[in-house]
């Protein structure tokens, strides 16, 4: 993962869209940190209370503790997220329900789980109303009367 000192459209990236996805990698980034600390301060957060108030005692499990570093460390590590992301955004793009670009979005979202090697992947269907334009009408109204 390259380290961007500074966001600006003028990035070493030579891209229009450079500053972007410095903007998206920082954020997944922050993202990521915050996850970890949120999933870490709630485990404490509920073993000290449980301790506080003399209830029964919650502890952290070893296997669970040792479980939750290494997903933070792989988060760290590895810009695998940032880069699903990135797929979705470039390749796929805006989508609004019922269009072609749904489709291509549900397909995408398929293929990629499977190849992560997810079971049971598949779509599932629903009911959608859409909203179509009618026939677009104008009348000429001309105001006579108290004006």
């Amino acid at each position: 993962m390259k380290n961007h000192p500074q966001l600006s459209p003028l990035s070493s990236d030579k891209t229009i869209f450079g500053w972007r996805t410095q903007l998206m990698q920082s954020s997944l980034l922050q993202l990521s940190f915050l996850l970890a600390a949120f999933l870490f301060t709630s485990l404490i957060a509920n073993a000290v209370s449980a301790k506080e108030t003399e209830e029964e005692t919650f502890v952290i499990p070893a296997e669970t503790a040792e479980i939750a570093r290494k997903l933070r460390d792989s988060g760290l590590q590895s810009d695998h997220a940032y880069k699903i992301v990135e797929s979705l955004s470039t390749e796929i793009g805006p989508r609004f329900a019922g269009t072609p670009q749904d489709v291509r979005a549900r397909q995408w979202g398929v293929k990629l789980l499977s190849e992560l090697g997810f079971s049971n992947v598949r779509v599932e269907e629903f009911p959608l109303d859409l909203w179509t334009r009618g026939d677009p009408g104008a009348e000429v109204v001309k105001i006579t009367a108290p004006f």
